[in-house]
């Protein structure tokens, strides 16, 4: 049985979303930011823009599949 496209949109959007609640509490954390190497805070940044790109092409694919 073939998950409508509309559903799929929405749980990769919810996932996206979770994501990028990760990463920005991670980096949010004062304390992981201050204990962490600054690669690791660095990727941390670029996931997250990265995410956020994701998630306006996601959002976009959803406002067209419903015109």
């Amino acid at each position: 049985m073939e998950v409508p496209i509309e559903h799929r949109g929405a749980k990769e959007k919810e996932k996206t979303e979770s994501e990028i609640n990760r990463c920005a509490s991670r980096l949010n954390n004062e304390g992981f930011v201050s204990k962490a190497p600054a690669k690791l805070i660095e990727d941390e940044r670029k996931k997250l823009a990265s995410l956020k790109e994701m998630l306006e092409k996601i959002e976009l694919s959803i406002d067209a599949l419903g015109k």
